[in-house]
């Protein structure tokens, strides 16, 4: 998946006191650019490098409180956000004055299910289901699990009732984790059951490559869509995938009776002052 401008990696690559390797996301995506031939350059913080070219696009894999001086140089330079940090803390402001696209997943498949799961979710609610889910990942994962959380909030799952496990021998095990996986994975299960029927949805992400491809993806649609791209908050799979036909037909029918209603209103009022 090629794309012509540059990127820009924001995400610190190094050492815990433990030694344990940190920044592995933002490691694994220098890694892909570089086998993949395309021009990027990875900075930990504000601000960038002047030489940077114009047509950059940054993707920002850091925490919520280096987010609001990575915002300032972005805007001041007019590049373009895909925030790929599942830091749920980050702000965004409603009056931004560039595009930020929101992606705290970057698997094509599990920006799928978001597209599709919301309806599910409510007519689960709908049925009066019991709806269990958990997730299992690295054991050296430190940020909250935003995917499952989201699916969970589909489902009417609270938060605190996600099952998780951080623990690469049992996800070896139990998980079927290949061995060579374990430092770097994501396992989601959901359960729903009501009136006999037991649905179950599970998915797995192994290694962090599958992230690549899913940023390369959103940062096609958005070359495809400049210089039209207006700033403010996108969804990433919203970027990805097409709308769907029966929700933009309900779009269209909601704008045609409104445009009727607004009309209608106006008639009346024009008659009643006619009539005085």
């Amino acid at each position: 998946m090629k794309t012509k401008s540059h990127l820009i990696i924001v995400g610190r690559i190094g050492f815990d006191e433990k030694g344990k390797p940190r920044g592995e996301m933002a490691r694994e995506l220098v890694a892909e650019c570089k086998k993949a031939d395309l021009p990027h350059t990875r900075v930990d913080e504000v601000p960038f490098p002047v030489d940077i070219p114009e047509d950059s696009h940054v993707v920002y894999l850091s925490k919520a409180g280096r987010f609001p001086n990575v915002l300032v140089e972005c805007q001041k330079r007019e590049f373009p956000i895909i925030i790929a940090s599942s830091d749920s803390g980050i702000q965004i402001p409603t009056d931004v004055t560039i595009p930020i696209v929101k992606a705290p997943n970057l698997g094509l498949l599990i920006l799928a299910l978001f597209d599709v799961l919301p309806r599910l979710g409510q007519l689960a609610q709908i049925l009066d289901a019991r709806s269990l889910c958990a997730e299992g990942h690295q054991e050296d994962k430190t940020s909250p699990p935003v995917t499952m959380q989201k699916i969970a909030a589909m489902f009417g799952i609270q938060s605190e009732m996600i099952g998780s496990l951080r623990n690469n021998v049992l996800a070896e095990l139990f998980l079927g984790i290949p061995r060579n996986k374990t430092n770097g994975f994501g396992h989601h299960l959901l359960v729903s059951e009501a009136l006999g029927v037991r649905l179950k949805i599970e998915f797995e992400t192994l290694g962090r490559s599958a992230y690549f491809y899913g940023l390369q993806m959103i940062r096609q649609k958005m070359e495809e869509r400049e210089p039209n791209l207006l700033p403010g908050i996108y969804e990433g799979y919203k970027l990805v995938f097409p709308p769907d036909p029966f929700q933009q037909e309900l779009i269209e029918t909601n704008r045609a009776i409104t445009a009727e209603l607004t009309k209608l209103r106006l008639e009346l009022h024009v008659a009643l002052i006619a009539k005085k």
